[in-house]
């Protein structure tokens, strides 16, 4: 393997911070015309070092896809168990950038921190003759772009600042399974998403956003709650496609893109009343998309 450029992180969500550092990344390994490799952990090294469990703004899978979309030729997982932890910084460094990866050069967000007790430092990769570039933070506001931030206003249901903060609309990437078939026999028929169970979701209620599968999209009404009009026990993700066809997407790989809030989750008294509740929906999801 030869020299190339590290970009360090966990990656989560690939925000405009992280976007800017493999911008600054790849200028570096195009002008020393070498590759770049973007590592990533997983799990969240918080779940094993804090021992809490950390949402996730995206998958694995999405990570990947978008950090090559950024133009990194390769994404390395270094998977974050119990051991890892416990490595040294000098011991993370000697087998996984050197002897692992050949790091010329790395990248990081300034501050950063590595190894137990997250004893390493920039000066840490440098001992070992490896060139650093500390990127700065990115600011919304008066303050920095953070995984931690967005999960904040993903929870809240402000997909604006959500948006702006990742650099395009939060989604959530899952499965079509097989519901109770409610929507349809309503008139309006549901994908029923299975998710990640460690994906963190906006609050409960009505969004308007778009599904999309294989190369296709639709605007779309979306519903994430507990469905209390018919007693459901569980938190369930359904979204309704603004298309005159029925979308056979069952066991299929979707996004669902979240736009705008429309409403919290209600509860009504039958079937009808929650027909005329849909129906207004499907007029503010469309008024919210600008599809007149």
């Amino acid at each position: 393997m030869n020299a190339r450029v590290v970009a360090i992180g966990v990656f989560d969500g690939v925000h405009i911070g992280h976007q800017e550092l493999i911008r600054q990344a790849k200028n570096s390994a195009t002008s020393r015309e070498i590759a770049l490799t973007a590592l990533t952990f997983d799990p969240h090294p918080m779940n094993i070092v804090k021992g809490i469990s950390v949402e996730h703004i995206a998958t694995l899978n999405q990570r990947k896809t978008w950090l090559r979309l950024l133009g990194v030729d390769d994404v390395y997982v270094c998977e974050f168990t119990r051991e890892r932890s416990m490595q040294s910084a000098e011991e993370f460094v000697e087998s996984v950038l050197i002897s692992e990866l050949q790091a010329d050069v790395v990248v990081v967000g300034e501050g950063f921190r590595f190894g137990h007790k997250a004893l390493g430092t920039a000066s840490t990769f440098r001992n070992y003759g490896i060139e650093v570039l500390e990127v700065p933070h990115t600011l919304y506001g008066d303050a920095r772009v953070s995984s931690t931030r967005i999960r904040s206003v993903v929870i809240s249901g402000d997909m604006d600042a959500a948006a702006t903060m990742l650099g395009r609309n939060f989604e959530v990437e899952g499965t079509v399974v097989e519901g109770f078939r409610r929507g349809r026999e309503l008139g309006f028929p549901t994908a029923n998403v299975n998710y990640e169970s460690s994906l963190v979701l906006p609050r409960d209620g009505v969004y308007a956003g778009y599904l999309r599968a294989e190369a296709h999209s639709w605007p779309a009404a979306i519903s994430i709650g507990y469905n209390s009009t018919f007693q459901a026990e569980k938190r369930t993700l359904e979204v309704y496609a603004l298309t005159e066809q029925w979308l056979d997407l069952y066991d299929k790989s979707v996004q669902v893109e979240f736009v705008d809030f429309v409403r919290p989750m209600q509860t009504y008294s039958g079937a009808d009343s929650l027909i005329e509740a849909i129906e207004a929906d499907v007029l503010s999801v469309k008024s919210a998309l600008n599809l007149g």
